[in-house]
């Protein structure tokens, strides 16, 4: 049984706004988990292409075997529409569509095709709309919430706006949809044994990850820094502790930062 990783992390965009955090983040997760015996591979800034992170992603799996413990840890821009909700990939120029975004589609589909059975996968993602890129299920994001909040000073959020003119019903539909199959996938999964997905998402469908100024005075992705910190505290706290503490942080300085956890294993002991 062997332990791999793969983290990204996006701190500078020439054509959005930078995030700080990210970087930080990224080294946060490398120090956790070479601790922990995983074997980790980092694509930051320029080399986190779209191609590349799907690439990376891909061999990950790919090269495992049954039994294996792996981990996919994202942070960045995260956006949602109906035609290309997914992970924001470096980009330089426009804005982001379905040539520099990773599709929810995308990661659903590779994770469907390449990941053995029997090899345990964790994703976590440091971005807005984080449950909906990685379902179940999606849902329709609403951007205009995110003007004109209180926050803290100097925090900026992970959101990246899109075109809406196509939402509105078919989103809805397309939800609905969604929440029919994961549903299925869930009764299927129980009786016929197999091994879904361990999925960790900084927010809800519609809700905003932030990042700011820790105790450290270092800029961090408030999810990713307590989780990081909080397990490395206490090696043993399981997921859902870990889930429920991260939570109880966000939201006490972002109320609409709400974690979500998804998928199995939710009594094991942290990214095990």
């Amino acid at each position: 049984m062997s332990k791999s990783a793969l983290i990204i992390g996006i701190s500078k965009y020439p054509a959005a706004t930078d995030l700080p955090g990210a970087a930080q983040d990224l080294t946060d997760w490398m120090v956790l988990l070479t601790t922990r015996g995983f074997a980790v591979k980092a694509l930051r800034d320029a080399g986190a292409t779209k191609n590349a992170i799907i690439g990376e992603i891909r061999t990950l799996l790919k090269n495992a075997s049954s039994g294996d413990n792996l981990a996919v840890i994202y942070s960045g821009h995260g956006t949602s529409a109906l035609k290309y909700d997914g992970l924001v990939g470096y980009f330089e120029s426009g804005s982001p569509d379905c040539t520099n975004t990773v599709l929810t589609a995308e990661l659903e589909d590779i994770i469907k095709k390449c990941l053995p059975a029997g090899a345990k996968l964790t994703t976590i993602l440091d971005c807005c709309h984080a449950r909906a890129i990685l379902p179940p299920p999606p849902a329709m994001a609403i951007p205009e919430e995110i003007q004109g909040r209180p926050g803290v000073a100097n925090d900026q959020v992970r959101f990246l706006p899109y075109d809406s003119s196509s939402d509105g019903l078919a989103v809805r539909f397309r939800n609905l949809v969604y929440e029919i199959h994961s549903i299925g996938r869930a009764i299927l999964a129980t009786f016929s044994g197999n091994d879904e997905p361990l999925r960790l998402a900084a927010t809800d469908e519609v809700g905003s990850a932030y990042e700011g100024k820790m105790a450290d005075g270092k800029y961090h992705g408030y999810f990713s820094y307590r989780l990081t910190t909080i397990a490395t505290a206490n090696p043993a706290i399981t997921h859902d502790a870990a889930i429920l503490d991260a939570r109880g942080f966000t939201t006490q300085h972002h109320s609409d930062q709400q974690p979500q956890i998804r998928g199995p294993r939710r009594r094991n002991a942290f990214l095990t």
